[in-house]
């Protein structure tokens, strides 16, 4: 899997993609602030699947991705408000754990 940084506009923005056989992941994080303490972290994710493998899967498994994103978010809240590791996330969806090994 090959990872791109395609804007880094820290602290406002950041945007990256994941491009790996037969599937790309765009990703954008905008973060802005709304109070002293606080900052609202807003993620627009995309994706797109081509080959037969990949789209059976998108097609059979679709349950299996918006869990994985509200986990890597939650891990991140802990980060940002406790400063806690919480480890690498797991998905509920054993393809996605096998992907990201």
């Amino acid at each position: 899997m090959i990872e791109t940084i395609e804007i880094n506009d820290l602290p406002q923005e950041f945007m990256f993609s994941f491009e790996a056989p037969d599937m790309v992941i765009q990703v954008q994080r905008l973060f802005e602030a709304v109070g002293e303490q606080q900052i609202r972290w807003i993620s627009n994710n995309a994706g797109s699947v081509s080959g037969f493998m990949m789209r059976m899967v998108a097609l059979l498994m679709p349950g299996c991705f918006k869990p994985q994103s509200l986990l890597l978010i939650l891990h991140f809240k802990a980060f940002a408000e406790d400063e806690t590791h919480v480890g690498k996330p797991k998905a509920n969806c054993s393809f996605l754990n096998n992907m990201s090994s």
